[in-house]
């Protein structure tokens, strides 16, 4: 795996707010590594991220599609039910910076 610049995509999002003018809604951990290109790549320890946000009460979490279709629910969080549920319920897949601000932007339909 991957052990890339999680706060890549976190950044890069606040500059397209403020280059957009709109504001990023409070609730929302975002992580994962950003090219130039505004591709959107897999980081390391997505489940540990996850798990913060959940702790801080995040309502939602954007990680990496990369990331998110290699998660193992069953297996990597065997016996931690809240967890799993709280990963079936409030984690988005994002696979560029475009969808990753269209469920993160103050007003977004999603």
């Amino acid at each position: 795996m991957h052990r890339g610049t999680s706060a890549g995509l976190g950044m890069a999002m606040a500059l397209a707010a403020l280059a957009l003018r709109r504001e990023l809604q409070p609730n929302v951990l975002v992580t994962g590594e950003v090219d130039l290109r505004g591709r959107v790549h897999e980081i390391g320890d997505v489940l540990l991220k996850v798990d913060a946000g959940r702790r801080r009460g995040m309502s939602k979490v954007l990680v990496p599609h990369e990331n998110f279709m290699g998660i193992d629910l069953a297996a990597d969080l065997e016996g931690q039910d809240e967890l799993r549920a709280y990963l079936v319920a409030h984690v988005q897949p994002v696979k560029d910076l475009a969808e990753a601000l269209s469920h993160a932007l103050q007003g977004a339909c999603r």
